[in-house]
């Protein structure tokens, strides 16, 4: 018996990918990615995920994250990443959908869909251009058609905030950041990271 979730995650993909693009269908190589089975898994929940925040965040359900969605420290955590990492997009407004925050001993694992925010991202337009142009930056589409870019990033806390160590933007194989950094707790991360 399939789980409730496989036909949903079936029709994402089909849509996600057209007939057109069948070999990559057939490829087991994008089917261990937890990004996009994330964004997959999330496009099934049943709440949208439209509501944005000023935070740079829109609203989304996802089990179990710590720090908590409207919590002072989330909005910190969230303010850090988007502090590092807003700059590759050369002012293009844009948010998290968050699928996954874990904290602990300091360490904090996020992954999420980066996506624009009040209309689509260029991503010719920004830091990853290269990659894109190269075939090697792996979007998915959004419920609008857009294209949004999976990420993972690690961020420490430290005593003036928090700093961002290793991020992972659009990958094209499975891959987290920071999985090579001595202390980061494995707990933080979602369990398929781990061999």
């Amino acid at each position: 018996m399939k789980h409730p979730w496989t036909a949903c995650i079936e029709s994402t993909i089909s849509r996600s990918f057209p007939v057109s693009f069948g070999h990559v269908r057939r490829s087991a190589r994008w089917l261990v990615s937890t990004s996009f089975l994330a964004v997959a898994i999330a496009a099934c929940g049943d709440e949208s995920p439209e509501t944005s925040t000023e935070s740079g965040e829109a609203d989304i359900t996802a089990p179990d994250q710590v720090p908590a969605p409207g919590t002072a420290e989330r909005r910190r955590l969230i303010k850090a990443i988007h502090a590092k990492l807003d700059p590759k997009l050369n002012g293009q407004a844009n948010e998290f959908l968050v699928n996954w925050m874990k904290s602990e001993n300091g360490f904090t694992f996020m992954q999420a869909r980066w996506r624009g925010r009040g209309k689509a991202i260029d991503w010719k337009k920004t830091a990853y251009k290269d990659e894109v142009d190269a075939g090697v930056f792996d979007t998915v589409k959004d419920e609008s058609g857009n294209e949004v870019a999976p990420i993972s990033v690690l961020v420490k806390k430290e005593a003036d905030g928090f700093g961002v160590l290793d991020s992972v933007v659009a990958p094209t194989d499975l891959s987290f950041a920071g999985t090579g950094y001595p202390g980061v707790p494995r707990s933080i991360y979602p369990n398929i990271a781990w061999p």
